[in-house]
């Protein structure tokens, strides 16, 4: 939706938030502005070298007997109804739930993309079961309150010596069909080629899990079956994935490259990069990554065109950014100076304003604000045009107040609001919007001493790890149920900083290093000292490193959240000092 209509708010979390991928192209905008500093290594104990040495101890532990194998019976889920995405899956072993899942969007994409999700349960003795298997859809472009997709399927199982293997399948036959399960046992697959390994592998590395990946691939190399072309090229992937191996296929999004080749251009003075810039902003965008960046090449271009004086031109870009969104805060802010852009500066270079979207220092802020004409030129705008182009300013302006106060487009919306009522002559009504915005900014500063007692304290750090081993939940696993409220609030903006997620990206990697070393010390019952104790140590080695990588991230978003403390005190000494001034106005007017 655009910037004169509220967007549709979805059942589930977003997947904006719960896809770190998706995040990672939505930052580039905040990116080119301004960046996080990296975070250091720490000597030879990289996530690449401890997931090597954990995959080549998989590949030793595969070789050793266990006896909790047979005692398995694996569930292999997938869904092949179009334009469907399967939310949910629950396992009822004789009559009691064993297993549950809840799919995010990006695990969802991936079993509709022929990907097979992996459900083990265990232990489970020789003899007659009866299983009970739900799932849960809905329709790819269902809105909130849409009736959901439910199937079922209930039979006995016959459990044999061996593991059991059960591919399960949503399905459907023809358009108006009822949803409904396949089943097929793989008790005995007779190539790899057949084996629901192949997809299963294919489920977890595109879901970001290429250590899994990689071990199920290998222990389906070591199981002596004849291997098809195709599996060469997905364990290719996934040590590519892991940084043990060059990409066959150059990575990235080709769309967010020619997005960051056109941002650097225009930012060069490239007059054919605003085109480039146009044409994305206004292209038709089917997805959630090309959507983000729509709004971003719009923010970007909107603002030069507020630097360049054209204001007409910026209205339109402005309004194509969706609210709410990631860019809709600073897309008010611009498009209500859209209006304030004098016609006569229009393409004369004589309006040249910064965005004080994330200033540099306290001297930068409300640059835009200040450098406006009316400043000098128009004190009082009673009639005319010049009031009429106010009142329009002010309808994205008090669209900002009540939004997060410590975002600094709405602390310069609480200050350009009073400042337009102002020049309105309205000032009683200024002065209380002052009062608001002192009262506001001075809330949002608690609020950011709250933010770093958290962090300081650990807090982040034990939330961010308890979802990331969560492997019930795919949107917690996937840090998408976050809370975006109260103490918490703080990640909101932290989850479109490149550097915060390359560093949410390495914790996760450790975890899953982590995952994939529990579960072979709980598979070997009866294991060699010697592989225990290798097991062991390799997991205090991942410790270590992952108590560094928590200490790195408190630091660093420590040092985001005090500069966001100092832009909030900057603004709140301008919002007492304007209204200091008003207090005075009276005696100015005497002394007149």
């Amino acid at each position: 939706m655009s910037l004169i209509a509220e967007g549709k708010t979805a059942s589930e979390p977003a997947s904006g938030r719960g896809s770190l991928a998706i995040l990672r192209g939505a930052s580039i905008w905040c990116m080119l502005a301004t960046a996080l500093p990296a975070l250091p290594a720490h000597g030879a104990e990289t996530p690449v070298a401890l997931a090597s040495a954990a995959l080549e101890l998989d590949r030793q532990a595969q070789s050793l007997p266990a006896t909790s194998d047979a005692q398995r019976l694996i569930l292999y889920v997938g869904n092949r109804i179009e334009g469907s995405l399967l939310r949910e899956v629950s396992v009822t072993l004789d009559g009691r739930t064993t297993a549950r899942h809840r799919y995010s969007d990006r695990e969802a994409l991936a079993l509709r993309s022929g990907g097979l999700h992996t459900i083990t349960l265990a232990p489970m003795a020789e003899g007659v079961h009866r299983l009970r298997v739900d799932f849960i859809a809905r329709a790819e472009d269902a809105q909130p309150g849409d009736a959901r997709l439910h199937a079922q399927i209930e039979q006995e199982y016959s459990k044999g010596v061996a593991a059991g293997r059960v591919e399960l399948t949503l399905t459907r036959q023809g358009l108006r069909g009822r949803p409904s399960l396949q089943w097929q046992d793989w008790a005995q697959p007779q190539a790899a080629l057949e084996a629901p390994e192949l997809r299963a592998a294919d489920f977890l590395l595109r879901t970001g899990r290429a250590l899994h990946a990689a071990a199920v691939l290998e222990r389906l190399r070591a199981s002596g079956m004849p291997l098809p072309v195709a599996f060469e090229r997905r364990m290719a992937d996934s040590f590519a994935a892991l940084g043990l191996a060059a990409p066959a296929v150059p990575g990235g999004s080709p769309l967010l490259d020619r997005f960051g080749a056109a941002v650097a251009a225009l930012r060069q003075g490239d007059a054919q990069a605003a085109a480039q810039l146009e044409a994305m902003g206004s292209a038709d965008s089917p997805d959630a990554e090309s959507r983000m960046l729509r709004d971003y090449a719009n923010l970007e271009l909107g603002y030069q065109l507020l630097r360049q004086g054209q204001g007409e031109r910026a209205k339109p870009v402005f309004a194509r950014i969706r609210s709410p969104g990631p860019c809709s805060n600073a897309a008010l802010l611009g498009f209500g100076w859209s209006f304030l852009v004098p016609a006569e500066a229009q393409g004369s270079g004589m309006f040249v304003a910064q965005a004080p979207l994330w200033p540099a220092g306290p001297e930068d802020a409300a640059r835009l604000r200040r450098s406006t004409p009316f400043r000098y030129l128009h004190s009082v705008a009673l009639s005319g045009e010049r009031k009429l182009d106010l009142q329009r300013a002010l309808v994205p302006w008090v669209e900002l107040l009540g939004r997060d106060a410590t975002d600094p487009a709405v602390q310069e919306g609480l200050l350009a609001v009073p400042y337009a009522l102002a020049h309105l002559g309205a000032h009683e009504q200024s002065q209380q919007y002052l009062r608001r915005a002192v009262g506001d900014l001075e809330r949002a500063r608690q609020e950011l001493d709250a933010a770093m007692r958290h962090v300081s304290g650990g807090e982040l750090s034990a939330r961010l790890r308890e979802r990331m081993d969560d492997e019930v939940d795919g949107w917690r696993r996937e840090l998408a149920d976050l809370p975006y409220a109260g103490a918490t609030a703080y990640l909101k903006p932290l989850m479109l900083e490149p550097a915060f997620l390359d560093a949410l990206a390495t914790q996760q990697r450790l975890a899953e290093i982590d995952q994939v070393l529990r579960a072979q010390a709980s598979r070997l019952d009866s294991a060699p000292a010697g592989m225990a104790a290798s097991i062991a140590g390799l997991r205090q080695r991942v410790a270590a490193v992952a108590q560094q990588q928590d200490e790195d991230l408190r630091t660093l978003t420590l040092d985001h959240l005090r500069r966001q403390q100092q832009h909030t005190l900057a603004y709140l000494a301008e919002a007492r000092l304007a209204l200091a001034r008003v207090h005075d106005r009276p005696l100015e007017d005497e002394a007149s």
